[in-house]
């Protein structure tokens, strides 16, 4: 089989073709064993790539988000006129509970207010108009939860068509001390028609606590303006509220030297602690102790398998630890240590 044998130089005793900048000459049997080789790997990569048995990580920004949850359509449990500098003074005199179900029973203001001013809700509350409050509604997301925006629904007509009628909707956080500013209704015709105020991702210029939501703190106020008439009359079939939020917990840890045992004593130089989930804006908290313990609240974990990367910001000390959430819960002994990048899994 002399296709099998090397040739090789009969001085130097090299494969032909040896020499600097050049390879050596492969047997036959070698060429079939890395085109094997080759061959191997091209499909490991292709079923690595589109089989779906192995799959390359995602990039961060395709990894989930927190998911907002919210509190479904609320209608309130208690209400009551405005009675003084609000037109008449009586708000929905007649049947005024007649707002908790879109059944074309209705809460009535008859002949609202006491003139015809053309300043739509851009002051709020105004003495000419007549108004009325909403309370109760039950609102409860979860403790500590972010509150990402409100919306208010209503179903309303008037008795006439003539000027712009309007229904101008504020709420307030403290029973009524203060209030947001007001939004508009669409102009109110004769035919009933349903109206949205705010939405998901508004919350009416403010940021919100959990607690200001609740039934002693919260308040909403229906001042009715129509443009033309002050012998108008006012309809409400329907008044619900919905509160988007997301639900967020705690992560808590210690900071550590390099040694990986000995406390960052923060009560010397306290650090901020940074906290993203999934790439997310982070949420921050401030470690103070001599014994490097810290706690960020806040922090939107929506499920298992979230990735929580917590860090020291803005700080000469560097630290980052990346985990993966257990679930939707507080998440203990995320520890951070010195000039170091820990990956858990």
């Amino acid at each position: 089989m002399q296709d099998e044998q090397e040739k090789v130089h009969p001085h130097t005793k090299r494969p032909w073709g040896y020499g600097e900048g050049a390879s050596p000459r492969l047997s036959a049997r070698a060429r079939v064993m890395k085109f094997l080789t080759q061959a191997f790997l091209f499909l490991f990569v292709a079923i690595w790539l589109f089989s779906g048995v192995f799959q390359l990580p995602k990039p961060f920004w395709q990894w989930p988000q927190a998911q907002a949850a919210d509190t479904g359509f609320l209608t309130a449990g208690a209400q009551a006129a405005v009675t003084a500098s609000a037109g008449d003074n009586d708000g929905f005199a007649t049947t005024p509970t007649n707002t908790t179900a879109n059944d074309n029973a209705y809460a009535v203001d008859t002949n609202t207010g006491t003139d015809t001013a053309t300043d739509g809700c851009g002051t709020f509350n105004q003495s000419e108009d007549d108004a009325h409050d909403f309370t109760s509604f039950g609102i409860a997301p979860t403790a500590g939860s972010q509150i990402d925006g409100i919306e208010v629904t209503t179903a309303a007509l008037t008795d006439s068509a003539a000027g712009t009628n309007l229904i101008c909707i504020a709420i307030s956080w403290n029973a009524g001390t203060n209030w947001t500013t007001a939004i508009a209704s669409t102009d109110i015709g004769t035919a009933e028609q349903n109206d949205t105020y705010g939405g998901s991702t508004n919350t009416w210029g403010r940021t919100w606590t959990v607690d200001e939501l609740n039934n002693t703190n919260f308040k909403m106020r229906l001042m009715m303006d129509p443009s033309a008439s002050n012998v108008r009359d006012y309809s409400l079939d329907y008044l619900a509220i919905k509160v988007y939020y997301t639900q967020t917990f705690t992560v808590s840890g210690t900071l550590y030297n390099t040694d990986g045992t000995t406390a960052l004593d923060c009560s010397v130089s306290n650090r901020t602690v940074a906290v993203s989930v999934n790439g997310g804006t982070p949420s921050t908290g401030t470690c103070t102790a001599l014994t490097g313990a810290y706690t960020v609240s806040s922090v939107p974990i929506s499920a298992a398998g979230d990735v929580i990367t917590a860090f020291i910001d803005g700080h000469a000390d560097d630290a980052a630890t990346v985990t993966r959430a257990a679930g939707a819960s507080n998440h203990t002994g995320i520890d951070l240590y010195k000039d170091h990048v820990i990956i858990r899994h």
